[in-house]
């Protein structure tokens, strides 16, 4: 019984280490062969629309500060 309970986690195992040696293997043959995997390249952000968030959030940050700050609607004064 104790014989079938360790070939039961065993073999999970056995197959999950010759997956890694595989995988292992085909990413040295990729190398040998000099290419790479290519990754996507990243977007870069567009400056105008960068510099058209960061005024938007500047604005809003201000008017933030000015409904809190001067007293204004809802200060129960």
């Amino acid at each position: 019984m104790d014989m079938a309970v360790d070939l039961y986690l065993a073999i999970p195992l056995l197959f999950t280490i010759l997956a890694l040696i595989l995988a292992s293997v085909f990413v040295r043959l990729w190398e040998a062969n000099g290419e790479q995997p290519q990754e996507p390249l990243a977007a870069e952000p567009d400056k105008e629309s960068v510099l058209r968030d960061q005024e938007a959030r500047r604005e809003r940050l201000l008017e933030k500060e000015g409904r809190g700050g001067r007293g204004g609607e809802g200060s129960g004064c």
